[in-house]
Formats: C-alpha cells, sequence, structure tokens
C-alpha cells in the first residue's frame, strides 16, 4: 500500500453522460497508481434525465474514480456554490473510506482549479496543476471572461507546481497566468500495442480523428485538401473518426463531389478501437491551427503509422523527419502536396522504426518516474 494519497481533481473525465471526454487524463490516472494510492474526483455536469444527480464510485484497474452527476441551473452562482459545496462533502467521504489525502492533482485549472485552491485554504492540502487546454495557445486568447482568466491566475499561482504537457505550452502557461515560477513539463501518457498493425486493403489510406472542432483542427482544410489531391490520384481513401457531422459529410459528398469509395466516416470510436484503425491506414493527417501536444500524432507514431502534421506547438516537439511530413499551416497546397508525395514514398517511412522510435519517447517507466517527483 502507497503512503501517498493523491487526489486527482479532473476537470475533464469519462462518465456516462460523456464517456469520450478526458479520457487521456484517465491514462494519467492509471499510470500514477505506480506510485500513489490514487482518487480521482470529477463533476459531470448534465441536465439528462437518465443522469440524475447523484455519486458514483468505480473501482478501475487499482484506482477508485469518484464522478458525482451534477444537474446544471440556469444561474451560475447556484452551480457555483452547489459545487464548492458538495465538493467538500466528497472530500470528507473519501478520507473516510480512503485515508488522509496528502496532495492534489489538478487536470486542467478550469474548473477543479477552484476546488484544489478551496482545499488548500480550509485543510492545507497541497496541489499541483497539469494542464492540456488548447485556449492558452490561441494567439488572442479570447476564450475566457475576464473572470474566468483572473481565476486561472489565482489558482495557478498558489499551486505548488504547474505542468504543462509540452514546451510551448508552457510557454504559453508562464505568459497568460503570469507566472513567476517556472513551468514544467510533463508529457500525455501514450498508450500503444504490442499487435504490429499494418495497412489494409488495395486502397491508399489517410485517417484523421479528432473532435472536429475546425477553428482548431482545420477539419474542413483536410477535406477539401484531400478531395484535390484525390483528383490527382483516385487510389486515396479518406477516414474520418470523431463526433458525427453532417454538414462535413454534406461537403464530402455534394461540395467535393468525392465519391463513397473515396472516404469512410467512422463516428466516434473508443481509445482500443482508435488505435487499431490508426494502424491498419498508411499514414494520419493533422492540419491543426494550435495544439498542446496532438495526441493523436503520437498514438499514430505508437502503432508504426506516420504523420502528415503542423507546426502548430505540440507534435514538432516530438515527431521527426523519419516518424512523417511537416506542412505548413493552412497551407492547402503544401498539405496536397504531402499528401501525393506520401502516398508514392511510403518505403521511406519505415513503421517498425517508427513504433521504436516512439517507445523510446514515451516510455512509461520514464513518464512514472519523472509524475512522482512532478505531480
Amino acid at each position: 500500500m502507497h503512503q501517498r494519497h493523491l487526489l486527482i481533481l479532473a476537470s475533464w473525465y469519462p462518465s456516462k453522460s460523456n464517456p469520450y471526454n478526458g479520457d487521456f487524463v484517465q491514462r494519467i490516472a492509471l499510470a500514477s497508481k505506480q506510485f500513489a494510492q490514487v482518487t480521482v474526483l470529477h463533476f459531470a455536469y448534465t441536465n439528462d434525465k437518465k443522469y440524475p444527480s447523484k455519486l458514483e464510485i468505480n473501482k478501475h484497474n487499482g484506482i477508485e474514480e469518484w464522478i458525482y452527476y451534477q444537474k446544471k441551473y440556469p444561474f451560475k452562482a447556484i452551480n457555483q456554490l452547489l459545487f464548492i459545496w458538495k465538493s467538500l462533502f466528497l472530500l470528507k467521504k473519501i478520507e473516510k473510506q480512503r485515508g488522509k489525502v496528502n496532495s492534489c492533482n489538478v487536470q486542467v485549472i478550469w474548473r477543479m482549479g477552484l476546488v484544489g485552491l478551496v482545499y488548500k485554504r480550509l485543510y492545507r492540502i497541497p496541489y499541483s496543476i497539469t494542464e492540456h487546454w488548447t485556449g492558452y495557445m490561441r494567439e488572442d486568447f479570447q476564450l475566457q471572461s475576464k473572470y474566468m482568466l483572473w481565476l486561472s491566475q489565482y489558482c495557478a499561482i498558489n499551486a505548488t507546481k504547474v505542468i504543462a504537457v509540452s514546451l510551448p505550452l508552457a510557454k504559453s502557461l508562464q505568459k497568460v497566468l503570469k507566472l513567476k515560477k517556472p513551468v514544467q513539463i510533463l508529457s500525455n501518457i501514450v498508450n500503444s500495442t504490442s499487435i504490429n498493425y499494418a495497412p489494409i486493403g488495395t486502397k491508399i489510406t489517410f485517417i484523421h480523428v479528432s473532435n472536429f472542432r475546425d477553428i482548431q483542427k482545420n477539419v474542413s482544410g483536410i477535406v477539401n485538401t484531400f478531395a484535390k489531391a484525390y483528383t490527382q490520384n483516385n487510389q486515396l481513401h479518406l477516414k474520418l473518426i470523431g463526433t458525427e457531422n453532417k454538414k462535413l459529410l454534406e461537403e464530402l459528398t455534394f461540395t467535393y463531389k468525392l465519391p463513397e469509395e473515396a472516404y469512410t466516416f467512422m463516428g466516434t470510436l473508443n481509445h482500443e478501437q482508435t488505435l487499431k484503425e490508426i494502424g491498419q491506414s498508411h499514414a494520419l493527417i493533422s492540419f491543426s491551427n494550435f495544439e498542446t501536444f496532438a495526441l493523436t500524432c503520437a498514438e499514430a507514431i505508437s502503432v508504426g503509422t506516420p504523420v502528415i502534421y503542423t507546426a502548430c506547438g505540440g507534435p514538432e516537439s516530438y515527431l521527426s523527419e523519419s516518424m512523417g511530413i511537416v506542412t505548413p499551416k493552412n497551407d492547402a497546397e503544401a498539405l496536397a502536396n504531402n499528401i501525393l508525395y506520401m502516398a508514392t514514398n511510403l518505403e521511406l517511412f519505415n513503421r517498425n522504426q517508427i513504433k521504436s522510435e516512439a517507445q523510446k519517447l514515451f516510455n512509461e517507466t520514464d513518464w512514472v518516474l519523472k509524475a512522482s517527483k512532478t505531480m
């Protein structure tokens, strides 16, 4: 039994109402059990009548997940008061059942940073912050209200440590949150597999995985560019994994007039299924405008799949020339050329070598050793 009891305050986390929300935070929690007893606390806000306000406790591979389903009221003040009151009640309940909490790690400042701050003020429990949010990477940084920004700054200033998943994000946090202390870097957990996947089918398959949030992921740019590349090579195929998007389907079919055999819209898949689809593709495309880490790129190389990517704040920190091709942001012509080049030069990207290099980059033993001193 570990002497340390780490309470992970997860702003994003999978729940029944949102099963793929922050699944990478869940992987961080599972890896952290190697150096601490881990309890996760997450508030799942929903007005779906299938999930009335109640607490759900899940025992999951050696950790405990405390998910509180909270009804969302129209008045922000009511939501905030209930949120704080319930978090205090749940801390007492966690400590009664699982023992004294020694430290907290806030995964994403907004909104659980406030809970970490309250716990520190009332019970002197120190907290660290691990930030993933791409909002800090926006040049204009207009995704936060003044109150939200002020509270995030205050929470970060009072944390024992602030952690970012990449160097570009660390620099942005330092600037936006006006931090005097250094921001430490601890990458995401990248789960690979012992299976050696290989592309299947006769087509040259490119895959894109995201939430289809166009302002960040530039999916419309991928679709538009792929359609142009397809006119020069009709052996190409595009697989899309993410939230169902009827507008995107209409663009594929009517605007770009791609035949049905040119693309597959796969909807939302779980992590294991997504890794399999990436592994069975020839290359992954990431055309993002900004990223904090670009986990799908890391997962692609973890199964040996090369990547066409933009230098957008995350992937360029770990991807090398042997792993894929870098493309300038918003350069559709360059992306089309790189798709066509990749399709005819796949032999230049050795899948076994890519996978081997990724295993060295994202070694879980090294991550655990660093996380035990950082979180």
